[in-house]
Parts: structure tokens; C-alpha cells; sequence
């Protein structure tokens, strides 16, 4: 399992820095999902505040990216450290931030049950892409896929709360995001899921670590001969 080569990884930088590089990617593919005009230089500018020149077209666009960093600076924190557990007053302000409607009381009964389950559940880093497969598969469900990226930035709430390493799903493997979830809906079983969120928790810390060590350990072979 890559989960929990992940964590270590996580582990070993600086929080803050490794949030706010985290944070940039994350708000890009979570948007580009969405919508496929959202451009990363937009992103970078936005976390960067820096001017924007940008035609009537792409407003929306930097709209959908302020709303990210608004919720990630009062609710995610870039330092990371999160110690409340997840609640309906988080999740309402997600899901009307990116919605613009309130959750519904059907909805909202299944989701508060849903949140005590996940609060219930002991999550570490051998058990924590159960708990995030298991609550994306069925808030989803639940909320019938109306927004993925409530969903996607709540996941990540439970993980970094738990000191664990946020996980980015990459736009180009969008795809394969769905299947996962078509698959839940027909056997309602998160294996499928899980198994996404490896790879892409794998794509997240691991890939480029290691071509960063693969590159340092030839430059340090070079080095000594």
C-alpha cells in the first residue's frame, strides 16, 4: 500500500510549505474536474495575490479559486493544524460555498449520521483510506455527485486533522475517479475507491520524492567518482 509510504513522507517536511505546494495543485485539478478552462497560472496568481489580467470569460474561473482558498485559510488552515473533528457546521459552509444552496433536511439527516460514523471510526495511517473511501462513496451518493468539490476538500479535512497526508485526485485521472464511484453504486463496496486513492496519494508524495532521490543519489555518485 503507497497510503501509508505517503505519510511518511509527509511527515518528514515542513508543514506549512508542504500544505501550501499541496494546496496550489489541489485547487487546480479539483476545479479543472469541474471545469476544464481553469488554468494553474490563475491558480499560482491568486494564492501569489498577484494581479490578474484576465477576459470577462475567465471571471468565473478565478471566482471558483478564491472560494478554495477562502475555506482552506479559515477551515484546512495552511499550517495544518486542524483539531476539530469533522462537523455539520463545516460541511454546510462547504457545500454552500461551492453550491450556493443549503443542504436539505433528508440530506442533511443522512450526512450528520454518515459524519458520526466517520467521527466513530479510528483512523491512522493503516486505516485511513478505509474512512476516506467509505465517507467519499457515500456523501457522494448521498448528495448525488452535485459538486465534487465538497466532497474532495472534506476528505482532506479528515486527513490532515488526523496528521495525516492530504491526498490530491489528479484531473487527467478523472475517468477513473467515476468509475470508482459507479462501481460503489453498483456493489456498494469502496475497494475500488480505496484503490484510487492509493494511486493517487502514490502520484501525490511518493513519485516525485523519489525521482528527487533517484536524481540526488546519481549527482552524489558522479560526485564520487
Amino acid at each position: 500500500m503507497y497510503y501509508s509510504e505517503s505519510v511518511k513522507v509527509w511527515r518528514t517536511k515542513n508543514k506549512e510549505e508542504a500544505l501550501r505546494d499541496f494546496f496550489i495543485k489541489f485547487i487546480y485539478c479539483s476545479n479543472k474536474i469541474e471545469n476544464d478552462e481553469v488554468r494553474l497560472v490563475d491558480v499560482e496568481a491568486v494564492v501569489n495575490e498577484e494581479k490578474i489580467n484576465y477576459f470577462s470569460e475567465s471571471e468565473r474561473n478565478i471566482i471558483e479559486i478564491k472560494k478554495h482558498i477562502e475555506l482552506y485559510k479559515d477551515i484546512i488552515k495552511l499550517d495544518g493544524n486542524i483539531k476539530e473533528k469533522l462537523d455539520m457546521d463545516i460541511i454546510k459552509r462547504v457545500y454552500f460555498c461551492f453550491t450556493g444552496n443549503k443542504l436539505a433536511k433528508d440530506i442533511y439527516k443522512s450526512i450528520d449520521e454518515l459524519v458520526q460514523d466517520i467521527n466513530n471510526m479510528q483512523i491512522n495511517e493503516e486505516t485511513a483510506l478505509d474512512v476516506v473511501s467509505y465517507f467519499c462513496c457515500y456523501f457522494e451518493e448521498i448528495i448525488n455527485c452535485e459538486d465534487g468539490r465538497v466532497v474532495r476538500i472534506l476528505i482532506n479535512y479528515i486527513l490532515i486533522a488526523n496528521n495525516l497526508a492530504p491526498i490530491n485526485i489528479f484531473y487527467y485521472n478523472k475517468e477513473e475517479y467515476y468509475l470508482a464511484l459507479e462501481s460503489f453504486y453498483k456493489n456498494k463496496k469502496i475497494d475500488r475507491m480505496r484503490k484510487f486513492l492509493d494511486d493517487q496519494a502514490y502520484k501525490t508524495w511518493i513519485k516525485n520524492y523519489n525521482l528527487k532521490l533517484k536524481s540526488l543519489k546519481g549527482f552524489l555518485k558522479g560526485c564520487s567518482n
